[in-house]
């Protein structure tokens, strides 16, 4: 059985892509109800902008959909046409933290940035990323999932590799 190594949510909307240099691994979906949810964002400040419409986050922004927290120091999202077009978050970490799959354990994540494009299925995770899930594990440089393949990848950077963590106790 192909059993994934790390289930990732639809980062705002739910999250993470990785684009490995060597490597790639599945990961599973997140949890379906979670997407038809509202996405309650609390802040210290806020301001909304209706001509692109814009709108930008700061200090202990608390992003929340489902299962899904996104912690940051600051997120700036765009609507295009109605739809979320993008969010945006940096912070000393952002963290995410997601419930997949409801027989799977907790994802948690973290990055200095988080970009979500939510009409490519695409999240990542830049700046010394690094996702856990059990005993499972990965850190890099940048970290991008694909939603809609289920596909993680992880991406070096000039001073330190990829690496995963993967128990294989208790898989088939």
């Amino acid at each position: 059985m192909n059993r994934p190594l790390l289930s990732l949510t639809s980062l705002l909307i739910k999250s993470v892509s990785l684009i490995l240099i060597g490597g790639s691994i599945n990961i599973a979906a997140a949890l379906p109800e979670d997407r038809k949810l509202p996405l309650d964002i609390n802040a210290d400040w806020s301001e909304f902008s209706g001509g692109t419409p814009t709108g930008i986050y700061r200090g202990n922004v608390v992003l929340t959909q489902g299962n899904l927290q996104i912690t940051a120091d600051e997120a700036i999202f765009q609507l295009k046409d109605g739809e979320l077009e993008y969010i945006i978050a940096t912070g000393n970490p952002v963290k995410i933290k997601d419930l997949p799959q409801a027989n799977e354990g907790w994802v948690f994540g973290e990055g200095g940035s988080l970009s979500f494009y939510p009409q490519q299925q695409m999240l990542a995770l830049e700046n010394n990323a690094k996702i856990k899930q059990s005993n499972d594990s990965v850190s890099a440089n940048k970290i991008t999932y694909n939603l809609d393949t289920r596909k993680i990848n992880a991406e070096r950077s000039s001073k330190n590799r990829v690496h995963f963590t993967i128990q294989m106790e208790g898989r088939e």
